[in-house]
């Protein structure tokens, strides 16, 4: 059968009246393992409540069993779980396999309206995927942001200078932003959590943080003093703007 008219029976059986008649398109659909069915299924389809919940149970076992060759079929669950109402205020996808498409499709969907948290630790969304999610229309509620350990360089943290009006927690650890990243992300204010442990902030990095009235806000700022240096961990010290609680840390490490 073409792809189109399986796609269009499933539809019709989801909607069905009966219990019978939605477990018979969630099987289908189960059988296909094809996320990009599943996603054109859950862009037309609102799931009663036994329907999404069978749904639901039918493409997670799917996904224990075959997820690492199904990193996409994971997404597609992720987007039938949030037809839910309210969505989750918290998304957790930590080491999803998730990639730059993968990121642009999350970004796109509706489903993601509302959520505050969204964690995409140990994934491979680089600075495509980074700026796919800034420009997310649907994100405008989101405060923390987890994408350590993502292969994101000067790039993404660029993009994130901008975007995501209400995001207060942003977490960086252990990818690839230098001082010209470092720099870009010192023009975002609002922030009060910043996590840049493990990346080659540099001397110079770490000056344009210290240099920057829009780090105020900051209440954490995580760096280990061999991703600064010396001088670095002075700037910090003696920065400006940085609050007094940040500035005597660091005071206390470029003193050791």
């Amino acid at each position: 059968m073409p792809r189109g008219s399986m796609s269009a029976q499933i539809r019709a059986l989801l909607q069905g009246v009966d219990r019978a008649t939605v477990d018979q398109g969630c099987e289908l659909l189960y059988a296909m393992k094809e996320p990009s069915l599943v996603n054109a299924v859950v862009d037309d389809t609102r799931f009663d409540d036994s329907g999404q919940i069978e749904l639901s149970l039918k493409l997670k076992r799917v996904l224990r069993r075959e997820h690492a060759q199904h990193a996409g079929l994971r997404l597609a669950l992720l987007r039938v779980e949030m037809e839910q109402i309210p969505p989750p205020p918290v998304l957790n996808l930590p080491e999803a396999k998730l990639e730059a498409a993968d990121a642009r499709a999350l970004a796109l969907s509706a489903g993601i309206a509302g959520v505050r948290a969204l964690d995409l630790r140990y994934n491979s969304i680089g600075d495509d995927g980074v700026r796919a999610l800034v420009s997310s229309p649907h994100l405008g509620d989101l405060v923390e942001l987890d994408v350590r350990y993502n292969g994101i360089g000067d790039v993404g943290a660029a993009a994130l200078c901008g975007g995501l009006p209400a995001l207060h927690i942003l977490r960086l650890q252990r990818n690839c932003i230098g001082p010209v990243g470092v720099r870009a992300l010192s023009g975002r204010g609002g922030l009060r959590e910043l996590d840049l442990r493990h990346n080659p902030v540099g001397p110079h990095g770490a000056t344009a943080l210290a240099g920057s009235a829009r780090m105020s806000s900051l209440e954490w700022l995580h760096l280990y003093g061999d991703d600064v240096g010396q001088v670095g961990m002075d700037a910090l010290a003696a920065s400006r703007y940085l609050p007094a609680d940040v500035r005597r840390y660091w005071r206390g490490r470029a003193a050791q």
